[in-house]
């Protein structure tokens, strides 16, 4: 999966903090929940961590009390998480984070009723609590209880409005079922608010449909070797310009098919109109004028645009987005004479354009396989099944059987088939 590089406290958090999950249903035998329900927790908590201070699956470290996490640790905070608990945010929840690790005294969390702290996460100061004879935290699925004699300190704002726990109750399975897929209707009033939360993490519901203009991945999953006489058929999405690096890399003949397929409608119609009308010279021009096209075609009378654009801070005017043109295109493309050579055999292809969602839509992603896999196949899908909208959204085994479908499909109808992108990964840290 891409991260971006720090632009926070992320940085500094990490140096300063253990990171500890705990499973306190699981550990003191109330409300056990399916190991299926477990594990989806789990991963929420996991991904969502990794994906907001951008560390390592490995940092989180998988422990079965307060105590032992605090004893397995070295650094001066330990960062405790309750199974279902959810730090979803960017720069600013790492800025709030850095504020409570310097003001945190002995304990931060937030007091219920009963004096006790809620359970699902808490900061602990490892030096205050050596300082005090590492005394021991009693913790429960109800609530933790501080040694004698201390206090805690609360969250703050700026933490707590970047955080979601899933607070299981009633019917386990038909949480299971919600969690496997929160996009599908449900009944139960119950689960709107985790189910709220998940389907607006990062990407709102209903929010505009994005076009990325660029692509920040690298190469690193092309091998090396080259088709003879070319790849015969490209399944590519609708995103910068990986697709004709992969073509250039893998080689293509006159008869390659050129599948574009991504859940946006509008970076279908960009990717269409650069094969259709543009001639591979000033691509910022080219963007700059089809942009407020696209924007009139996905927008409500007299409302804003239905687009997003990204990387946002790379399109900001001509210069920026000719630089990064250039940047992206370099890696393959040594001079321009190669890159407009390229782009003249490529937009001689026979192009498709398919509309689909391949993770929610498993009808749709067999039908486009089998409509136009052929000889030798490549499937490029970057980071789609890991990243933060398939992971909140979608359960492991939901997403591999998505991911299956397509792999089974390209066996059936392909005569070699290549799958350029991360396979779906359970964000759960194997036990040592």
């Amino acid at each position: 999966m891409v991260f971006y590089d720090d632009a926070g406290a992320q940085k500094s958090i990490r140096a300063r903090t253990d990171f500890a999950l705990i499973n306190l249903a699981a550990v003191n035998q109330v409300g056990r929940r399916p190991l299926e329900l477990d594990m989806r927790l789990a991963e929420l908590t996991s991904f969502f961590s990794v994906f907001s201070f951008h560390m390592p699956l490995a940092a989180l470290a998988a422990a079965p009390s307060i105590d032992a996490a605090l004893a397995a640790g070295t650094k001066d905070f330990c960062l405790i998480q309750n199974a279902g608990h959810v730090f979803y945010g960017y720069d600013q929840l790492s800025f709030a984070l850095q504020e409570a690790l310097d003001a945190c005294r002995l304990v931060t969390g937030n007091v219920q009723g009963d004096g006790t702290l809620d359970p699902n996460y808490l900061l602990i100061n490892r030096r205050a609590w050596e300082a005090l004879g590492r005394p021991s935290f009693a913790a429960t699925p109800a609530g933790v209880t501080l040694p004698p004699r201390q206090t805690a300190q609360a969250w703050s704002d700026a933490v707590t409005k970047s955080c979601m726990t899933v607070r299981t109750g009633g019917d386990v399975f038909a949480w299971f079922a919600a969690l496997d897929d929160v996009t599908a209707p449900q009944s139960d009033p119950a689960l709107e608010p985790t189910l709220a939360f998940l389907r607006n993490a990062p990407d709102k519901e209903g929010a505009p449909k994005k076009i990325f203009v660029f692509n920040s991945e690298n190469d690193a999953d092309l091998p090396q070797l080259r088709y003879r006489p070319g790849i015969d058929c490209a399944f590519v999405l609708a995103s910068g310009f990986k697709t004709n690096r992969i073509l250039e890399t893998l080689g293509f003949h006159d008869a390659t098919k050129v599948v574009h397929y991504d859940y946006s409608a509008p970076a279908i119609i960009r990717r269409r109109a650069m094969v259709e009308t543009w001639d591979g010279r000033d691509f910022a021009a080219f963007f700059m004028a089809v942009r407020p096209r696209i924007d009139a075609a996905f927008s409500a009378e007299g409302g804003p645009a239905g687009v997003g654009y990204l990387p946002g801070p790379l399109l900001k005017d001509k210069t920026a987005v000719e630089r990064e043109f250039h940047r992206e295109v370099a890696s393959v493309f040594t001079s321009e004479a190669q890159w407009l050579a390229h782009w003249a055999r490529y937009r001689k292809l026979a192009h498709v354009y398919v509309e689909a969602d391949v993770i929610r839509d498993r009808t749709a992603a067999k039908s486009m396989i089998a409509a136009h896999a052929r000889g030798n196949t490549v499937l490029w899908m970057s980071d789609m099944f890991n990243s933060p909208n398939a992971v909140g959204k979608f359960s492991w085994t939901r997403r591999r059987q998505s991911f299956d479908v397509i792999a089974d499909a390209l066996k059936a109808h392909a005569g070699s088939d290549l799958i350029l992108g991360g396979q779906p990964a359970l964000w759960v840290r194997a036990k040592p």
